[in-house]
């Protein structure tokens, strides 16, 4: 199939299909015009890379999980990249703790802001009294 066959099909763009070639996640043949010729798996394997940009893996990250050993984790037996990919979960759930620590001590800041601004509306409305 074509590659705007592939993005009708999907709902992703031929600019990321192309981003996912170029990072050597998909991986089309080429046909004698040079124009890109997808097999029905590459509708799986798109599936796959949309889920683990769900998740907040990046394309090199979803490329180190979809080629682990040299196989896509969707053909077949996975476990003996098990200990790799486990730390590679870990390290995520790691940088969004990280990130949720972030974003707590800023929301705390605002909300403080946000104390100090109406206590001071109040004390101007009670000297306007």
């Amino acid at each position: 199939m074509r590659i705007s066959d592939l993005a009708h099909l999907t709902g992703v763009s031929i600019r990321s299909l192309r981003h996912y070639e170029q990072k050597g996640l998909l991986r089309p043949r080429r046909l004698e015009n040079s124009y890109r010729d997808y097999d029905e798996g590459a509708i799986e394997q798109v599936r796959v890379i949309q889920f683990y940009l769900g998740l907040g893996l990046n394309t090199n990250e979803i490329k180190r999980v979809v080629n682990c050993k040299g196989q896509h984790i969707w053909e077949g037996d996975h476990t003996t990249c098990a200990d790799r990919l486990i730390a590679l979960y870990e390290k995520k759930m790691q940088t969004i703790d990280d990130e949720m620590q972030v974003l707590a001590e800023i929301k705390a800041r605002l909300l403080g802001r946000i104390r100090w601004i109406q206590e001071g509306k109040k004390q101007v409305l009670q000297e306007q009294l």
